[in-house]
């Protein structure tokens, strides 16, 4: 990453405790601390589900805050205050025979201002600030603009069907911790904060005839809807696999691959399956039946299932009739809609919701150019300012040659003037001299 990660621990205790110790985390050496869309300063906890390291120590649970995984190998005596800082980078560092390094790097906060406590001017300085400040900054905005992107073309294309049926879907995202709750940080899930209270309907079809069998949501014990702050993925899997059709059989298997949920129809079965209306968001963020992979700029790609059978794009939907009818495109238009569309664009240091994705794009690409114009038009005023400056410390200073070529002509012809003025003298006294003889 490019920023340095200021960690403060705000409520201490045990990672085992009923009431697990939090931290906050800073990006500018703790001027600011990170909040959310809802503008509420990030609390994560620190918990312990019984992971060990490669020695058999406890250590707590891993949690995602930007795209950094921050754990701790104690799970015991935390104390509110105390504060770590993490730097996954290269930095500068000011080394002494009696202490260990000293972290210098020059920092920028989200106010502008120079960390008065490093490297402030100079070249090194300005190199450190490009790659940390300004480059850092223009990655996570155009990770921004790609996760945006595939969030809302997903979360669109997840409730919509195809020209073919689904007879199996692979989940794109993968999810580190099967057993946390999905809207947990805990779950090291990409589009966590996207999750929302809600269920997801499934339409099922006969594959002979294309006839709509039945529909059916997820249930997760007593007719309850899904909740992100409650059910993992290993939930989600279980109750994909325990839902029923009317005539009481299981249509569906679910299993979990390397942390991606996989739904398959059951072994045997004539059935195939579209998916409806999903108010929570779920199979977006899982990535099941998504246009899109990956959940960001450096991963963005076509999912593979798509991308091998192009029947399975969602241009359309299931309708109020449970028919998937050929030239339908709802949902091709709702992604078309996007280009107008207002969303929520957010990095750690602010959140925009009145920008399309394209204005926004747009936006950084102008701010780029600015900044580059800017930093030529500084260069060649510091530049001329240099020079003047310069020349005018060798006028005070220097050597000018034809200034002094004009001097030494001067007091040339002032010596001969005074030589010819002490030779007529000469003579005028040799001449009174000799009026006397």
């Amino acid at each position: 990453d490019s920023h340095e990660y200021t960690v403060e621990i705000v409520r201490g205790g045990d990672a085992g405790g009923a009431e697990p110790p939090q931290f906050r985390v800073s990006l500018d050496g703790g001027k600011t601390w990170l909040r959310g869309e809802d503008g509420q300063e990030l609390r994560f906890d620190i918990t312990n589900s019984g992971k060990t390291d490669e020695n058999g120590n406890s250590i707590t649970d891993e949690v995602l805050v930007k795209d950094l995984k921050i754990s701790f190998s104690s799970v015991e005596n935390f104390h509110a205050g105390d504060q770590f800082d993490i730097i996954p980078k290269d930095g500068l560092y000011w080394i002494e025979p009696s202490r260990g390094p000293q972290n210098i790097t020059p920092q920028i906060g989200f106010d502008g201002q120079d960390n008065k406590n490093r490297v402030t001017g100079g070249k090194l300085a300005a190199y450190y600030n490009i790659r940390d400040d300004n480059c850092g900054r223009y990655m996570d905005e155009l990770d921004a603009v790609a996760s945006t992107l595939v969030w809302e073309v997903n979360r669109i294309h997840s409730q919509g069907a195809g020209l073919s049926k689904l007879t199996y879907s692979q989940g794109q995202q993968r999810v580190e911790e099967t057993d946390q709750p999905l809207g947990s940080p805990q779950a090291i899930l990409p589009f966590a904060d996207k999750l929302q209270s809600g269920n997801v309907n499934f339409h099922f079809y006969d594959r002979t005839t294309g006839a709509h069998i039945d529909s059916a949501m997820l249930d997760f014990g007593g007719g309850a809807n899904f909740d992100p702050s409650v059910h993992s993925l290993e939930d989600v899997r279980n109750a994909i696999n325990n839902m029923e059709l009317e005539d009481g059989t299981k249509p569906l298997v679910a299993t979990i691959q390397d942390g991606k949920l996989l739904i398959e129809t059951a072994a045997g079965s004539d059935i195939e399956f579209a998916m409806g209306a999903d108010s929570s968001g779920l199979m977006a963020a899982l990535g099941i039946n998504t246009f899109f992979s990956g959940s960001g700029a450096d991963d963005i790609a076509v999912n593979s299932q798509v991308h091998n059978n192009t029947n399975l794009i969602a241009s359309g939907q299931v309708n109020g009739q449970f028919q998937i009818n050929a030239g339908d495109n709802a949902t091709a238009t709702a992604i078309g809609k996007l280009v107008d569309k207002p969303v929520t664009i957010t990095t750690l240091w602010k959140t925009v919701d009145n920008q399309t994705i394209s204005q926004y794009y747009a936006n950084l690409v102008t701010t780029v150019g600015a900044d580059r114009r800017l930093s030529k038009t500084n260069t060649e005023y510091h530049g001329a300012l240099t020079d003047d400056l310069s020349e005018r410390v060798a006028s005070v200073t220097g050597v000018n040659m034809d200034e002094e070529m004009s001097n030494l002509i001067k007091f040339q012809h002032s010596y001969t003037a005074a030589a010819k003025l002490i030779t007529t003298a000469d003579q005028m006294l040799q001449t009174l001299l000799g009026l006397k003889q």
